[in-house]
């Protein structure tokens, strides 16, 4: 709903209509839906179509990592470079240096 308005308005090259968002959620909050207690269908097909959406979306990707156990001590920062120029960099400090 609300990128469909967020779209609608840069098509016609005007402002989105205003999304009153306590009544939206009010209304969601209050309702009374009845789902399934039995799982129905095929788990293995709906498996192979979530991996095949992600699969195939460009802004996926994928990290693995290893080392060996002494390679990194318990409480010593670590830090992991990916990807090709600008690499993103994340960093994890230690417990100690959280306070």
């Amino acid at each position: 709903m609300y990128f469909r308005e967020l779209s609608r308005a840069l098509k016609e090259d005007g402002p989105p209509k205003t999304v009153d968002w306590f009544a939206l959620e009010d209304g969601w909050a209050h309702r009374h839906d009845r789902y399934p207690t039995k799982t129905t269908g095929d788990i293995h097909r709906l498996a192979r179509r979530v991996h095949d959406t992600l699969a195939a979306d460009p802004h996926q990707v994928t990290l693995t990592a290893s080392s060996s156990r002494s390679a990194v001590g318990q409480g010593t920062p670590v830090t992991v470079t990916t990807g090709s120029p600008p690499p993103p960099t994340w960093h994890w400090p230690s417990r100690r240096q959280r306070g």
